[in-house]
């Protein structure tokens, strides 16, 4: 096991950290998107007192979810942050915090995304730990009705970091690494966000168009020897 490096090793970069945020934000996004519709069908199902299989069944679907969220339930492999063990929104919080104090002065709504991503984070363990004694103890309504409310603010918190993500992207106008990441996953960014994010997103960094960020991208990337890059760039533009 390689010996435990401090967070400023991998962060020195500020650029590199926020392709990790944005990266894990996608992951836990997906994954709150899933779950929106899973906890609807469930209270349906407690309301309408459907068979238990129908409700178990719910429940772990629910609990698939979580578990990319939070990761491991065994709390010794927690120890490092970026594992897969540590789930999305664990490595999400890790990353946004250590965000804060390099990156806050561009912006109040970096702040509030490492408050935001804290939230969705321990509402999701606390939906967790729910979660686990309805299935292994005996299933009593009053008490799932408590894991509502906690998916609820697990899914809000998340889709208010797709705002705050949008407002800290702009300062990155001018990176170009950041904005080749949205190039290279702008089908799970449109997805997301439901619309051309991508595109309306390069709109508002650059305002005479796309021809604008192609020309930013290849001329950085020329700068930087990364000449084998300039036909994806090229691609990815004209197909925004």
């Amino acid at each position: 096991m390689p010996a435990y490096q401090h967070p400023s090793v991998y962060s020195q970069s500020s650029s590199l950290l926020f392709q990790f945020i944005l990266d894990e934000f996608l992951i836990a996004a997906q994954e709150g998107a899933k779950m929106s519709p899973l906890y609807l069908q469930l209270e349906t199902a407690l309301l309408r007192h459907r068979p238990f299989r129908e409700i178990e069944r719910l429940l772990s679907q629910v609990g698939g979810a979580l578990a990319i969220l939070t990761g491991s339930a065994r709390i010794h492999t927690q120890i490092y942050p970026w594992t897969p063990s540590k789930g999305a929104l664990g490595k999400l919080k890790h990353y946004t915090s250590i965000f804060v104090p390099q990156e806050s002065r561009l912006d109040a709504s970096i702040s509030e995304l490492a408050i935001t991503a804290s939230k969705s984070y321990h509402g999701a363990l606390e939906a967790r730990e729910v979660l686990w004694h309805l299935r292994t103890g005996p299933f009593l309504i009053p008490q799932a009705s408590t894991l509502f409310p906690l998916l609820h603010r697990v899914v809000n918190n998340l889709n208010y970091a797709a705002t705050l993500l949008t407002e800290v992207s702009l300062h990155y106008a001018s990176d170009e690494n950041v904005l080749y990441f949205h190039l290279q996953r702008r089908s799970s960014f449109d997805l997301l966000y439901g619309c051309s994010y991508v595109k309306e997103l390069f709109c508002q960094m650059f305002p005479q168009g796309t021809e604008e960020a192609k020309g930013l991208l290849i001329s950085r990337y020329q700068e930087r020897g990364f000449n084998h890059l300039i036909p994806s760039i090229e691609e990815k533009i004209a197909t925004l």
